[in-house]
């Protein structure tokens, strides 16, 4: 949403900066102009009331993290760590809508072919929590500083419900299989007006850990973890509010 007031205050903005610039006045421009100021500002008031707006549960994602993720509503950071000597890819993740969700990030080093993906993420209605899942990597390669691309899935079997958290995190826009509808589009319609535009995916720079494992033992799995969500018992309304 905060999206769509931005384009409009720059589309208002626009209309009417081209109508006060023309050589001529006329009844049509003048109309345009007005309409562009109008538009700009109607647009901007809307921008400013959705970042006014209060969250109605607990941010503790925005607590913990200053800036984070997001594949459609469901928000997530990412940390690679060293632990029992392996290294670990820590994602501290929020829904922010009340439908329950199931959420799965891919890493892969920029450039690679071959990714590691989390095991399935299992959210509650605006659900905070942890996962963890091991990765693997070769000697030569501990101790570097790495970019990562990111993929991620997030599906709401019920619908997304409510919006009870309104602090958006830098969209994901491929999933886990680093597939794009959107940017498949996006790039269509760049070419249709003549411009070529290439749409990578959202990266993370990383410190890969020293003195961990080259491999990953089929008994070490990911797990995930949520610390809060809404209580199953309170009257959850997202199946009819969607």
């Amino acid at each position: 949403m905060k999206n769509i007031a931005l384009i409009g205050v720059g589309l208002g903005l626009g209309l009417a900066v081209v109508a006060l610039r023309a050589d001529h006045a006329t009844p049509l421009l003048a109309a345009a102009q007005v309409l562009g100021w109008t538009f700009a500002a109607a647009s901007l008031v809307l921008l400013v009331g959705l970042h006014l707006r209060r969250d109605l549960v607990p941010d503790y994602l925005s607590l913990c993290k200053d800036k984070f993720f997001e594949r459609d509503g469901f928000c997530f950071s990412i940390a690679l760590e060293r632990e029992d000597d392996m290294a670990v890819f820590t994602i501290m993740f929020q829904s922010r809508y009340l439908g329950p969700s199931t959420a799965r990030i891919a890493l892969r080093p920029s450039g690679a072919g071959l990714a590691t993906v989390s095991p399935d993420i299992e959210c509650g209605p605006a659900g905070f929590g942890i996962a963890k899942f091991p990765v693997a990597i070769p000697q030569r390669h501990q101790g570097k500083t790495v970019t990562f691309e990111i993929g991620a899935d997030a599906d709401y079997p019920l619908g997304r419900g409510r919006e009870v958290r309104f602090r958006s995190g830098q969209p994901i826009r491929h999933n886990s299989r680093f597939r794009s509808l959107t940017v498949v589009l996006q790039a269509v319609l760049h070419s249709l007006i003549g411009h070529l535009a290439v749409h990578l995916p959202a990266m993370v720079r990383l410190k890969l850990p020293s003195d961990v494992a080259e491999y990953v033992p089929d008994s070490a799995v990911g797990h995930a973890q949520v610390l809060w969500s809404m209580s199953q018992d309170e009257p959850l309304r997202y199946a009819l509010e969607r």
